[in-house]
Parts: structure tokens; sequence; C-alpha cells
């Protein structure tokens, strides 16, 4: 049996590979020196772009972009780099003063104005800069869209943050701004109107590449069949937190075992759980579960059965199409992450799931569309309809 790399970490409940440096060349970033020789370019540049604007999907990596890019600047003469985790801000206040505990740890500093009231967060800012001199200050503010659209936060605590991660990336001087976001800033209602879209820069987190993908699979487990490595690879759909899920549980079998790339898949459904919970709840809207359900029920979705379909699931298909989760190919939909399906299929609240957003009238539907449901009108068929329709 292949021992367990020794970067595995366990985070938020579920097996993840730990993020070394990229200098480190750690095996599940191949293809990221793309994303960070862009992300460096804009934030060494004097002008207009003091800040980027990572996004992508839960478990694409822009939070593993972001603390590598912290390091990166840690490392870096001149430079000082702090990251605002999101999970304790639900005020304005909370913001100011992780901000300033976080600049603190970072220049072993003593100091702690922001416990003084007389002393406001800008100024307790500024007398930090006047401490570190002619360093610049680059800031990570992970998820910025969980902060700004928490139900906890209030209106006016969120319009404050807001307004002060403007203020910093325009008109506090040598400070560099990262953001990162589960959707890119122009898909998120309470990003559109605010001038910090224009003023940053966005830099997408996307799938692997076919090949970067098969580096990753081979470097982890290099006993692995062609067979195997293809079906990690269909079934991940080019998302390496998937694919890694699978490899975690692949590798607890010997390479003799004929069974283990089927139990590997099956555990690792179970082991996605609660990132699929996640998403289901917070970010796939109720149509867009309706269009996973349906898929995942029918694999296929030819092009008939599509324009049967009406205007809210044929926009729910095409936008998940878009985040990375379906594909289309041929006018047919399928999924992309096909480990998602599978844990669909093998949810204990699937019934439930299902029976709610009318599935199983939505199949019959589908398999005969002469079918009528309770409230709908009864129409006129005539001979020319049946003989186009092959009767």
């Amino acid at each position: 049996m292949k021992p367990i790399p020794p970067y595995l970490r366990v985070k938020f409940g579920e097996e993840v590979w730990h993020d070394k440096p990229y200098d480190e060349n750690p095996p599940d970033f191949f293809d990221r020196a793309s994303p960070k020789k862009q992300a460096l370019a804009i934030l060494n540049l004097p002008g207009l772009h003091r800040a980027i604007w990572l996004f992508g999907e839960r478990r694409s990596g822009k939070t593993s972009m972001l603390k590598l890019l912290i390091e990166y600047f840690r490392a870096q003469e001149g430079f000082i780099a702090i990251e605002v985790p999101w999970q304790s801000i639900h005020s304005s206040e909370d913001f100011y003063k992780e901000f300033l505990y976080q600049f603190d740890i970072a220049t072993g500093s003593d100091i702690n104005l922001s416990g003084n009231q007389k002393v406001s967060f800008w100024e307790a800012l500024h007398e930090r800069q006047l401490a570190i001199g002619q360093h610049i200050l680059v800031v990570g503010i992970d998820e910025i869209d969980s902060v700004i659209m928490d139900q906890v936060t209030d209106e006016n605590s969120k319009k404050e943050i807001l307004g002060s991660v403007l203020r910093l990336v325009t008109q506090e001087p040598n400070v560099k701004v990262i953001l990162t976001s589960a959707r890119s800033s122009n898909k998120i209602e309470q990003f559109k109107a605010s001038p910090l879209v224009s003023k940053s820069e966005e830099i997408s987190v996307q799938p692997f590449s076919e090949a970067d993908m098969d580096e990753l699979i081979y470097s982890i487990g290099t006993d692995l069949s062609k067979t195997e490595m293809d079906h990690i690879r269909s079934i991940s759909g080019g998302w390496p937190y998937y694919a890694k899920a699978i490899l975690y549980h692949i590798l607890q079998f010997p390479p003799t075992d004929s069974h283990r790339l089927r139990q590997a898949c099956s555990a690792a459904a179970k082991s996605i759980s609660q990132t699929c919970d996640h998403l289901y709840r917070h970010h796939w809207n109720n149509d867009e579960q309706r269009a996973l359900w349906l898929l995942a029920n029918k694999e296929i979705i030819q092009p008939e059965e599509f324009n049967q379909l009406d205007i809210s699931l044929r926009t729910a298909l095409r936008e998940l199409t878009e985040r990375g989760y379906i594909i289309e190919e041929d006018t047919q939909y399928r999924f992309r992450v096909a480990l998602i399906a599978d844990w669909l299929r093998t949810w204990t609240r699937r019934e439930f799931e299902e029976e709610r957003l009318e599935i199983p009238s939505l199949l019959k539907k589908l398999s005969n569309p002469w079918t009528i449901e309770p409230g709908e009108q009864h129409i006129q068929i005539t001979k020319e309809d049946l003989r186009l329709r092959g009767f």
C-alpha cells in the first residue's frame, strides 16, 4: 500500500492536500504559474490597478492561490503581507480589529491601538505604516463575498467594509489588495455598482488542463493504470480537489485490488459531502438544483429534451456549464464533475429533495411530452400534428 503523502491535511473536516509555496513546486499547483505571473504583474504595476480579484467555484483553489501569493510577498524584501480571514468578520468593527491584529502579527509589533476608542482605524493604520517606513503592505481578504453577503452582518457594516476596501485600493499609499470570491464580481449583485470592481483586475481560477491533471495524478499515484488515470481525470472534470478526493482513497488500496477504483470513487463521493452540501445550500439556486437532479437521473440531456425544458431550467444548465459543473457537447448536456452526480445519487436527502423540486413529474413529462400536468390547459391535436410527431 502506498503511504499517504506528507502534505495531506484535514480542512473543514475533509481531506485536502496542503499547499506549499510556489518555489517548492508542489504537485497540486502545476498550472498555477500562469495566474501567479498574471497576478504579480498586476500587483507590481504602479498604475491604476492596485488590486486583483481571484474568483472561482468553491474548492477551485482560489484561497490556496491567495495564501501562496501572501507567502510570496512575505518573503520579498520591502513588503509586509497580511491575510484577513472572513470567518471572524460580522461587522465593520470586526474587520478593523482583525486587520490591525494581523498587521501587528506580521510586523511583530506590540502596539494595540485598536483597543483605544479615541483612535480611528485609519489613524491606527497610518501610525503602523509610519513605523514600517516605505514597505508596501499587501492585504489579502479571503471570500469578500461571504463578508458582504453574510446574513448576520448589518447593511451599514457591509457598506462600511466595502468602502474601506475601496479606500485601501484607491487612496492609501503603498497598499496592494488581493480579494477572492466564489463568483465574478459582475455576477454578484452587491458588487455590481461598486467602483471597487473597475479598480480591480479579475483573474479566474480555472480547472486544470488535461496535461496538468495527468501530471498531478501521475506524481501522486505512480502505480495507477491508464484506465484508472483516465477515469479519475474524467470523473473530476479537471478540478484538482475532486481528483485528489479520489486519489486519497484509491491509495488506501493495493494495486492488485481490481475493485479499488470503484471503491475509491464511492468513498470519495462520501468524503466530499460537506463541500457539496455547502454548494447545494449556498451556491446553487433552486433552478440549478433542479437541473442537477435532472442530470443525475438522466445522465445526458438530449437536444430535443433540452428544448422541452422551460426557460429557467435552460438558463440554469447554461449557467452551470459556465461555472464548470456541467459540460455541453454537440448540444448535449452532461456532468463535467461526475463525482458530484455520484454524491447526489447517494445523498440521504435525495428522495425529499427530488419530491420538493418535482423531479419525478419533470422526468415523466420529458419521457412523454404529451403528458398533461394538473392545471395545464387541454389543447386540440390535429392529424397533421400527429403525423409530424411520427404517429
